[in-house]
């Protein structure tokens, strides 16, 4: 199954990048020629209505210390409710909240050096601190019954893929792995983090 997911995220980018390298309008910035300091947003949300409900705003903000060196930091809030699908009986009403901070590095500013057809993706490699607020009832341990939330530190690493779709955006695919791996953590590792960026003057 998660092969499967994999193959179709895939096939996804690759149209996107043939459009890309046909669309004379767009002005190209490649990774490897960003210069330092450089800042930019990555406005990544979610949203799932149905019996389940979860809305997510997680914005992070990264700023360029080299051409393929970036850092940045951000907040990540989620409300998630769940309904039995039969009974309408509501089974979770949670939410979570916290902080992040991430590293990235471009390995391959240029994947047409590796790849048979001209391509605007790059592959990079990431790793990320969160610290995010969890209820104690879906989450915890329940060993006190006097906290209601508490604090999971997780440190979360893997790689990706970087897309160019217009002169200063650009998306990307992650593959991440919870590497602390609590008992308490929200996390089933492998995680798959769609995202974008959008670059600043």
């Amino acid at each position: 199954m998660k092969v499967r997911k994999l193959l179709i995220i895939i096939f996804l980018l690759l149209p996107i990048s043939l459009f890309a390298q046909y669309y004379d309008d767009i002005e190209e910035i490649e990774e490897n020629d960003i210069p330092e300091g450089r800042w930019y947003l990555s406005p990544d949300f979610g949203l799932i209505l149905g019996s389940i409900t979860m809305i997510e705003v997680a914005p992070t903000l990264g700023f360029h210390l080299t051409p393929r060196l970036s850092t940045g930091m951000g907040f990540r809030y989620e409300y998630y409710r769940q309904l039995d699908n039969y009974s309408r009986v509501e089974l979770i009403n949670t939410y979570k909240y916290g902080i992040r901070s991430f590293v990235r590095l471009v390995l391959v500013p240029d994947l047409s050096e590796a790849l048979p057809f001209a391509t605007r993706m790059s592959l990079f490699t990431y790793a990320e601190y969160e610290a995010l607020n969890l209820d104690e009832k879906y989450f915890g341990l329940l060993q006190s019954i006097d906290t209601e939330r508490f604090w999971n530190h997780a440190i979360l690493a893997g790689g990706g893929v970087s897309q160019q779709v217009a002169k200063k955006i650009f998306m990307n695919i992650m593959i991440l792995w919870d590497i602390t791996n609590t008992s308490s953590s929200p996390y089933i590792n492998p995680i798959i983090r769609f995202g974008g960026q959008i670059y600043f003057k």
